[in-house]
């Protein structure tokens, strides 16, 4: 912006090439550091920032908000793109383009000592498929089909927590079809959901209307038991923060 208020106006067409391949260089820089510094970000948890005019433009690249000098690239690489044919020469217009065109190789390399591809395909082999002889709520696979992918890459506690999630919404489709709450609410009024939760009370009715055997009961606190553990650690540190 300082080059473009502050340079001379340019008086032949030599002027103006040298103007225009300037300001593009600029731009082009922007462009390649907002991708970098987007990159460099999702790459740690958190980051403190005590400059508030730091802190203001990395809102604005992490929220994708507009920036002068990359809209002027932006611009002109949309025009030139438009009298080129082959894909391969046309000038990166987005942060995927920009890391497939320029960082392909080594974020392939990087990828793959986080992730063996056998690994992932033998983790969604050990979960397999739903096998029932009722028909499954179409609703219900999407999210079966999430708990298998964050499982494939061996997220467990995202994929634990699908599962109880999943596991709720199963037993309470089940229960409500089978009118358990008819003569109650889906959320009784005597049990206070905070103390309990719901799936405590779907888990013990769904095992005294026989939906569920002892040992799947079993199963299912466990899920229930090991997610309510990350909840209390996540409310215990932010606790220990506030009253540190």
């Amino acid at each position: 912006m300082k080059y473009s208020y502050e340079c001379k106006k340019p008086e032949n067409s030599e002027e103006v090439n040298d103007f225009l391949n300037k300001a593009l260089g600029f731009s082009i820089e922007a462009f390649t550091t907002k991708n970098d510094i987007k990159m460099e970000l999702s790459k740690i948890t958190n980051l403190a920032v005590y400059d508030p005019n730091v802190l203001k433009t990395i809102d604005k690249i992490k929220n994708n908000e507009k920036f002068y000098s990359i809209s002027f690239y932006e611009n002109i690489a949309e025009m030139l793109n438009e009298n080129i044919d082959n894909w391969n020469d046309k000038l990166d217009l987005s942060t995927r383009e920009y890391l497939f065109s320029e960082k392909y190789d080594e974020l392939f390399d990087e990828f793959h000592t986080w992730f063996d591809v056998c690994n992932y395909y033998n983790a969604k082999i050990n979960i397999g498929a739903i096998i029932s002889s009722a028909i499954v709520p179409k609703k219900i696979l999407p999210y079966f089909n999430e708990i298998r992918e964050t499982y494939a890459f061996e997220q467990l506690r995202a994929s634990i927590a699908l599962c109880r999630a999943l596991l709720e919404m199963v037993l309470f489709e089940k229960l409500d079809r089978l009118k358990a709450f008819r003569n109650q609410s889906p959320q009784p009024t005597n049990i206070s959901p905070e103390k309990e939760g719901n799936l405590n009370i779907y888990i013990r009715m769904a095992k005294n209307k026989k939906i569920i055997n002892g040992s799947e009961a079993d199963n299912a606190h466990k899920i229930r038991k090991f997610c309510n553990q990350i909840r209390f650690i996540r409310k215990s540190r932010i606790s220990h923060k506030s009253k540190s």
